[in-house]
């Protein structure tokens, strides 16, 4: 004790100022005040450690090159760290505001201001939208905002194409307005259903198969989709229902409707550039209508009480139901379903050709139709009317930059803030900008390249016909009825013109005749097939003459210009095998691919016949629909690319090879020569 209180004392002595200064004994009466042996000991590591730091710097700065060392490192370090931490705060600020306003010039990709930006935009063109869309389906105009929430946040998130733009659409609203009018209470069942089969659908990738479609297709179901929206509006000129307008709210509505689709065709650039021209319409139908007293608002129709805002409009936007009515809803689920994956995919197809060189690549069709029905079967559990990709939507959030999913989740985001504390201004709009406004969207849904098309005569009179039918089927019977009825009598005309441009090339020789296949082979133009090889009447009198014992004649059918497509063609090929056969001619069947071999071996009954290596041979594969069953070994054999001539001998004969020129004139000679000693020796 007494050791620690003289180390105590030297080093308050020596570090201490003078007056804490003392004698080894006050050190010891201090150190004994500690309460416990670790603070005592924690004392004197610490007046140890200032001893030592203390006695340091004053031999720095007692010599003069040392402190001169010191000072100059201190302010070196003090230097380069505030320059480091000048670029940091630098590369942070130009980072966050690239970030948050720069455009990318490689990838083509916008910034988070310019997504924002447009998913406002996006959200004030598509909020009166989904209110007239739900009027036209029958139900609540707040519905439709709703299902816009849930479809539009599903795709967002999970869609396969960012800056795509999804929620309630007249398409939808179409297909169930005439279930509205008589069973309303059946539309979510509906919704529901046609969600599971989209999402169906995506799982088995059948999303791929809208490059099928035909080009006359789609023009006639747009035209006939555009017509249908048209009709649709005249509704809409009745208040109450089923008493029509008149007199000064007659012409006051139609005054507004015809405001609403000029301000939104006419609105100059200059002014569409800072503010969507749907937004410019209602703010003007909303200051017209002050002055046209007796026209129908919003509010009118539905009920004040609606429009209140907060969280009470959320019981409007999401009303309750009950499942129920199956049998009457699925025949429209169907219809929903296929017209609901048609359009979201053409919308993909038309943002990929606009976003082709952004960062996220191509969309995915399979990936859409996923999410599309897990939007409709939240949609339709949410009491919806469920919804798909917007077209005109999605080119307004492209146009305006809107490239990633950012966009797609602000135009959400906006809808709900208009749905919540937007309540009144939305109960104010006036029923006939809404016309105007649907006026516009059909404006723009209608193809006028079509009428060019059948005006100019740039088309083939079926594809004419197919456009027009195809449109007045959409308005009479319906959108999944025409698009069905246009792709069988678009697939329909296909075959018959594919079948006619199967052609043949013949060439004759001595014991052998060549024949040169042109087009395609398949279940179309099998009978033609048959007449082009048939066996002549050369091949006829080889089957019934002697000389079929000596002599071989050989028929080569030639496949490099023609390609073998189904079972169909390939039965063919077996039939034609047959008849040659029977009378004994050799048949050679050349340039055929490895599928279309395999295939034969299965089904041809001759089992003599000789492979011959060829690297001219096609590969491509064959539609297998024949019920022999394949090896395994015959498979993998064939698939390689490797080809052969198959040669198919006739049953049961004894094939001799074929003489040359030379060989054959001795022979005739010969048997001239037999025949005219026997003549004479009679």
């Amino acid at each position: 004790m007494h050791q620690v209180g003289c180390t105590t004392a030297f080093l308050l002595r020596h570090i201490g100022p003078a007056k804490h200064r003392c004698s080894p004994a006050r050190a010891r009466t201090a150190l004994a005040k500690q309460p416990s042996y670790k603070m005592r000991r924690t004392t004197l590591l610490l007046l140890a450690a200032a001893c030592t730091a203390r006695l340091s710097l004053r031999k720095a700065l007692t010599s003069p090159t040392t402190s001169r060392k010191v000072f100059k490192k201190v302010k070196r370090w003090s230097r380069r760290t505030t320059n480091r931490a000048e670029q940091l705060t630098a590369t942070g600020l130009s980072e966050l505001g690239g970030l948050l306003f720069a455009k990318d010039p490689h990838t083509d990709d916008h910034s988070l201001a310019a997504n924002v930006k447009a998913g406002l935009a996006t959200a004030v063109a598509v909020a009166p939208e989904a209110l007239q869309f739900a009027l036209i389906a029958g139900v609540h105009p707040l519905v439709g905002l709703g299902s816009t929430l849930v479809v539009g946040l599903n795709c967002a998130l999970f869609g396969g194409r960012p800056g795509m733009v999804s929620g309630a659409s007249a398409t939808c609203a179409l297909v169930v307005a005439p279930l509205g009018k008589t069973h309303p209470e059946a539309i979510p069942t509906a919704v529901i259903s046609a969600g599971v089969t989209q999402m169906a659908v995506g799982l088995l990738r059948g999303g791929r198969l809208v490059r099928m479609l035909p080009h006359p297709v789609v023009l006639g179901f747009v035209n006939g989709l555009a017509v249908k929206v048209i009709v649709a509006q005249v509704d809409h000129f009745q208040f109450p229902h089923g008493t029509w307008l008149a007199g000064r709210a007659l012409r006051g509505h139609s005054f507004l409707a015809l405001l609403s689709f000029g301000v939104i065709e006419g609105a100059p650039r200059s002014l569409t550039k800072w503010a969507p021209a749907p937004l410019l319409a209602m703010l003007a139908c909303l200051g017209a209508s002050k002055g046209t007293p007796g026209v129908p608002l919003l509010r009118d129709v539905v009920g004040a009480e609606a429009f209140a805002g907060g969280a009470g409009a959320l019981k409007y936007a999401f009303p309750a139901y009950t499942l129920r009515s199956w049998r009457l809803a699925l025949p429209y689920a169907g219809e929903l379903a296929a017209v609901g994956l048609l359009q979201s995919l053409l919308t993909l197809q038309l943002v990929d050709g606009l976003t082709r060189g952004n960062k996220y690549g191509r969309g995915r069709a399979s990936r859409e139709c996923r999410a599309l029905g897990l939007g409709n079967l939240l949609s339709g559990l949410c009491g919806g009317v469920g919804g798909c990709g917007l077209l005109g939507q999605s080119l307004v959030n492209v146009s305006c930059g809107g490239t990633g999913r950012t966009s797609a989740l602000a135009y959400v985001a906006f809808v709900l803030f208009g749905l919540v504390y937007c309540g009144q201004l939305l109960g104010s709009i006036p029923i006939g900008a809404l016309v105007g406004l649907m006026l516009a969207v059909a404006r723009h849904t209608f193809s006028w390249s079509s009428i060019r098309l059948l005006k100019d005569r740039r088309c083939s009179l079926l594809d004419a016909l197919t456009i027009i039918g195809v449109s007045l089927l959409t308005v009479k019977k319906g959108l999944m009825v025409a698009v069905v009825v246009g792709i069988c009598a678009t697939a329909l005309r296909f075959c018959w013109e594919t079948a006619n441009d199967l052609y043949s090339a013949h060439e004759e020789g001595v014991g052998r005749r060549e024949i040169e296949m042109h087009g395609t082979l398949f279940f179309g133009s099998a009978a033609a097939f048959a007449n082009h090889v048939a066996p002549t009447q050369k091949d006829r009198l080889y089957g019934k003459s002697w000389r079929r014992k000596v002599l071989r004649r050989t028929v080569v059918i030639d496949f490099q210009q023609c390609r073998v497509a189904d079972a169909s063609a390939v039965a063919a090929i077996d039939a034609a095998c047959r008849a040659y056969g029977d009378l004994g001619v050799t048949l050679v069947l050349r340039h055929l691919s490895s599928d279309a071999r395999t295939l034969l071996r299965a089904a041809a009954v001759y089992e003599s016949r000789v492979l011959e290596e060829n690297t001219e041979d096609p590969v491509y594969d064959v539609a297998d629909d024949i019920p022999v069953p394949i090896k395994a070994e015959q498979v993998l054999a064939n698939r390689a690319p490797r080809a052969d001539t198959v040669v198919v001998k006739p049953p049961d004969r004894k094939t001799v090879v074929v003489p040359s020129l030379p060989a054959v004139c001795v022979f005739l000679l010969a048997v001239w020569k037999s025949e005219a000693m026997a003549a004479s020796a009679k």
